[in-house]
């Protein structure tokens, strides 16, 4: 029974670090987009800077462990213009347009649903049924 426990603490640690982490761009461009690279992360997090003089665009693509909640904001400095994207489904932080994309949102939470189903089952199977033998 030992062996077991130990099992389900290995399990456990590996599974649900796993179902809090998603997948996102990580990619810097001074050219405008990039849809490069990814990392692992709690949160997504896509950064613009503009400059008003040059005409020149930064675009920084990244993960978060930071608690944050899920928006985009504008903020003016100077000649320049910064905007902040953060989301929370697997690479929503892709080029401008997608990030908003409610469709894609409805999608992948209903694969999210499916995963935590499936997952749950298994809790289920490895927790309960060795108590009831």
């Amino acid at each position: 029974m030992k062996i077991y426990n130990i099992f389900r603490i290995i399990f456990n640690t590996t599974i649900w670090t796993g179902i809090l982490t998603i997948n996102c761009y990580d990619c810097n461009s001074d050219t405008g987009n990039c849809n490069e690279g990814e990392c692992e992360g709690k949160l997504c997090v896509r950064t613009e800077t503009a400059s008003l003089d040059t005409n020149r665009k930064i675009v920084i693509k990244t993960c978060s462990n930071d608690d944050e909640p899920t928006e985009c904001y504008q903020i003016p400095f100077g000649s320049q213009f910064i905007s902040r994207c953060i989301c929370d489904y697997p690479l929503c932080n892709g080029d401008k347009d997608s990030i908003l994309d409610t469709e894609n949102h409805t999608t992948l939470t209903n694969y999210f649903s499916i995963k935590y189903t499936f997952l749950f089952v298994i809790f289920f199977i490895l927790y309960y049924i060795p108590i009831l033998f």
